[in-house]
């Protein structure tokens, strides 16, 4: 495996960095409708995979899903959205 770090750490950023893509451009967008309060949608899509991230590893760690049950208000308060029902996941 030691051969293959840097290709898998490459390609683990490429996959990470089209998760940030996601976020910040969905984050700009509620941004320039005054539904999040941010400096920077690009750091906040960054927290947001992060928060994500650690919280999916949480849950694996602890083999139990209901850890994730705060997930989306976490995000939320991570984007400081001014209202909850802004994004209702569907």
């Amino acid at each position: 495996m030691s051969n293959q770090t840097g290709a898998v750490r490459e390609r683990l950023q490429q996959i990470f960095e089209a998760q940030v893509n996601m976020v910040e451009a969905t984050a700009t967008e509620a941004l320039g409708r005054g539904d999040i309060s941010v400096a920077d949608p690009r750091e906040a899509g960054r927290s947001a995979v992060a928060q994500l991230k650690g919280q999916v590893l949480f849950a694996k760690l602890d083999n139990n899903t209901s850890k994730l049950s705060t997930l989306w208000s976490n995000c939320l308060a991570l984007l400081r959205a001014q209202d909850a029902r802004v994004a209702e996941p569907a």
